[in-house]
C-alpha cells in the first residue's frame, strides 16, 4: 500500500466488495443517526460545547487573527508562530 503525506495509507478502492461497501454505508448512516439521538437527549453536551466556544472564541480572539487561527486550527499554527518569532 502506498503512503500519503503524513504517513497515512492511501485508500484502496478494491479492498471491499460491493456488498461490504453497502454494509459500511448503512453502518455510517445508522451511526450518525445514533449520534444525533444521543446529542439531542443529552443537553449537557450542548452546554459544554457552548461554554467551550464562548471561552475560547472571545471578543479578544476575534480581534486578533493569530489567536483566531490558533483556536480554529489547533496546534498546527503553533509551529507557524515559532517560525514567525525567529
Amino acid at each position: 500500500m502506498a503512503l500519503q503525506p503524513g504517513g497515512l495509507l492511501a485508500p484502496d478502492p478494491g479492498a471491499l466488495s460491493p456488498a461490504q461497501l453497502e454494509q459500511l454505508r448503512e453502518f455510517k448512516i445508522q451511526t450518525r443517526i445514533a449520534n444525533e439521538k444521543y446529542l439531542r437527549t443529552h443537553k449537557e453536551v450542548e452546554l459544554l460545547l457552548s461554554a467551550f466556544f464562548q471561552r475560547n472564541v472571545s471578543e479578544e480572539a476575534r480581534q486578533h487573527p493569530r489567536i483566531r487561527c490558533r483556536v480554529l486550527h489547533g496546534s498546527k499554527t503553533s509551529q507557524q508562530d515559532s517560525h514567525a518569532a525567529n
